[in-house]
């Protein structure tokens, strides 16, 4: 999902990477990858009452968008850089990476103004062509505006009664399902005793169940 932003909230501009040290204060191996992966970073909008007509709400008044244009070669951003970002401006962000390998939205969700940002990052397909942008979800107050847009990002479908909060969570125990998959079909294919295979094979089989739970 690609969204429109309307004129009223477009700032375009520039950060330079002297502003970002100075306001980020990036460690030593934050500031080489900033100079090794981005070329640009741009506040491209703000999205605010005053900008959208829309109230704030549980002690969110702001979303910015931040516009990252890596350099050429480098077709994903260290997520490092993201949380760099992220804890270093209260107001929640959503990422538009542009890439060689294309353009992608990047955000974790970082509810109020707070500058501790735990969450894991949600990423978008990369989309090869400039997508269709399409119309900003219909909210009543900036908060429930965000979660919209986080939500847009999920890599599963919201159950019907499921907060974001909650498949946020899923999200992340899918993940943790999946490297376990990973490491117990390691192990199977390397298991030669026949007794031993069998009950590897079972407990492969229980997480796969678990995942296609996880997954409905």
């Amino acid at each position: 999902m690609w969204f429109e932003f309307p004129a009223a909230a477009q700032l375009n501009k520039p950060l330079s990477k002297k502003d970002i040290i100075a306001f980020a204060k990036p460690s030593t191996k934050e500031r080489e990858l900033l100079t090794l992966q981005v070329e640009q970073i741009r506040w491209c909008y703000k999205l605010s009452e005053a900008t959208l007509n829309i109230p704030p709400a549980g002690g969110l008044a702001e979303i910015q968008v931040f516009c990252i244009q890596l350099k050429d070669g480098i077709s994903t951003i260290d997520e490092r850089l993201l949380r760099l970002l992220d804890c270093a401006i209260p107001s929640p962000i959503l990422f538009e990476i542009q890439s060689t390998a294309g353009l992608q939205l990047a955000a974790s969700y970082k509810p109020g103004n707070q500058t501790t940002q735990t969450q894991p990052y949600l990423y978008s397909q990369i989309y090869t062509d400039n997508p269709t942008r399409q119309p900003l979800p219909f909210s009543r107050d900036m908060q429930k505006l965000y979660e919209q847009l986080v939500a847009a990002l999920l890599p599963v479908t919201l159950r019907p009664s499921e907060n974001l909060v909650d498949a946020l969570q899923r999200v992340e125990q899918i993940r943790r399902v999946e490297q376990t998959i990973q490491s117990q079909r390691k192990k199977v294919n390397a298991e030669k005793q026949f007794n031993k295979r069998v009950a590897l094979n079972q407990d492969l089989r229980r997480s796969e169940q678990l995942l296609q739970q996880l997954l409905a």
